[in-house]
């Protein structure tokens, strides 16, 4: 029985590990296919953006990881599904002179699991893709990375006089930590002498919903919110819908304008083109792979799906369950579980989500969370404890793709180059 799972996001990778590492099934064959030859957690990229994350130190080779955990990992991005012929088709990978290094191959499977993750969501706003920054890849976040570090020299030695203010577009997870991180990060350069004036930089957060986080709870993002603008100095523009993005910043629907060197879009996602491309696959309005409760595609029992490429239905009130990473855990779980059980029919328990809680860090300065121990009973937390549980996060992600051993050495590690390490990724 082969395995083929598409995207070695936090879904993908880790149902790869949990099913290669079984040595029950010593005769399936499972195969983790990605268009990149590294990993790195996506909840991370807004540090990689901001330097305060060094991405060459943090990415795992998916080579390497398979070899640890037992599965085999095929380079090249998805050019289409083939359902009827069970197989799924990638495309040409080119070397630096656009020389083919990979032809476009084919992969046989018995059974299929996308987990592609998702895509920046424009809605259409004129002048976002010719003109925005985007955090969907590694790639993008070290694009903002090196984006930053010119328009710093060029705002440091060459426009002394001028300002550099920075637009994120979308108040989510992703734009408020982003705007913490980057927030921190101007405050090193200047510490290393190399940045401008605070009075000369100005971050601007910009959200159509009435607050930032609109679908974490009210008193969570009011705290986060007062952070943000009272002790990081960043300007919060909620009920503000953006009409245009251009190069100079951005145009809100109500006629102002938001000057910015730098427009960073975090606003909105949706499923990968490619899927929307395979009339095979059923995608809803978003591109999103439509699936029942047991994570199988509708359209074909063989195909399933997780992560945030997945239109995932909740138990109770008929909405979807959210694209998070505690969400895309429990279902490389649940779904890695039931493979390895060889019950992957329509009986059985259907995937039941559960929502631990919410954590929102704001860089070095500090964190904010709710978690959820069961019912509607809750525990607000902030600061250190916040942080600490905000850093477990992580640490459990390597751990399911490590082991405890290597993510503890993981952790001493980071540690010891904090002592020895910049603060802030200069290059």
């Amino acid at each position: 029985m082969r395995t083929v799972i598409v995207g070695a996001g936090s879904a993908g990778l880790e149902m790869a590990c949990m099913l290669g590492r079984d040595k029950s099934r010593a005769d399936d064959d499972v195969i983790l296919v990605d268009k990149g030859p590294t990993h790195i957690w996506k909840p991370l990229f807004h540090q990689v953006a901001a330097g305060t994350l060094n991405s060459f130190q943090d990415e795992l080779s998916y080579l390497y990881l398979g070899r640890r955990n037992g599965f085999r990992f095929e380079l090249g991005p998805l050019k289409g599904v083939n359902p009827d012929r069970d197989r799924v088709r990638l495309g040409a990978l080119h070397d630096q002179a656009g020389e083919v290094a990979l032809p476009e191959r084919v992969i046989q499977y018995d059974r299929l699991v996308l987990a592609l993750g998702s895509e920046v969501n424009d809605f259409g706003v004129p002048g976002v893709k010719e003109h925005a920054y985007f955090l969907d890849s590694r790639e993008q976040a070290e694009g903002v990375h090196r984006a930053l570090l010119y328009e710093l020299a060029r705002a440091s030695v060459m426009q002394r006089d001028q300002r550099f203010d920075i637009v994120i577009v979308g108040a989510g997870a992703t734009g408020v930590e982003l705007s913490a991180e980057l927030s921190y990060a101007l405050d090193v350069v200047r510490d290393y002498g190399a940045g401008v004036d605070r009075e000369r930089t100005g971050i601007t957060l910009v959200e159509q919903a009435p607050r930032v986080l609109p679908p974490l709870p009210e008193d969570l993002a009011g705290a986060v919110q007062k952070s943000l603008t009272e002790a990081l100095g960043v300007n919060v523009e909620c009920n503000a819908g953006v009409a245009q993005v251009n190069q100079d910043g951005v145009v809100l629907n109500d006629g102002r304008e938001l000057k910015a060197r730098m427009t960073i879009w975090t606003a909105g996602v949706k499923g990968p083109g490619v899927l929307a491309e395979s009339p095979t696959v059923e995608t809803d309005k978003r591109g999103h792979v439509v699936v029942d409760r047991h994570l199988r595609s509708t359209g074909d029992p063989r195909i399933h799906a997780i992560g945030d490429c997945a239109a995932i239905p909740m138990a109770d009130d008929g909405g979807l369950v959210p694209p998070r990473a505690q969400a895309a855990h429990q279902e490389s779980a649940y779904l890695a579980k039931r493979i390895l059980k060889g019950d992957t029919g329509a009986g059985g328990e259907p995937f039941l989500y559960r929502d631990y809680g919410s954590l929102v860090s704001l860089a070095n300065y500090t964190a904010y969370g709710k978690l959820f121990s069961g019912g509607t009973r809750s525990l607000s937390i902030d600061g250190w404890m916040a942080k600490a549980a905000y850093k477990s996060l992580y640490r459990g992600h390597q751990k399911t793709l490590l082991g405890y051993p290597a993510m503890m050495m993981g952790v001493l590690v980071d540690r010891l180059r904090k002592t020895v390490e910049p603060s802030l990724k200069m290059h």
